[in-house]
């Protein structure tokens, strides 16, 4: 029984969250992260486009972030 608790947890964390990423042709690589609560009601929608440790066209909910100066 703590088994089976223990892989519905699993499952239900994993339902709580989902990601995205495609390489673009010019080697940078577009993640999508969205977070929801267990209502299912969406908390944060992140989009970004990432190259080694540069980020670029980075969105939070629907707006424009610069996330380091």
């Amino acid at each position: 029984s703590t088994k089976v608790r223990g892989s519905d947890e699993h499952h239900y964390s994993m339902t709580l969250s989902q990601m995205y990423s495609r390489r673009l042709p010019d080697s940078w690589v577009a993640i999508r992260f969205v977070l929801f609560d267990e209502d299912g009601e969406q908390l944060l929608d992140l989009r970004t486009e990432i190259r080694g440790q540069s980020l670029r066209n980075t969105m939070v909910n629907g707006r424009s972030t610069n996330l380091l100066p």
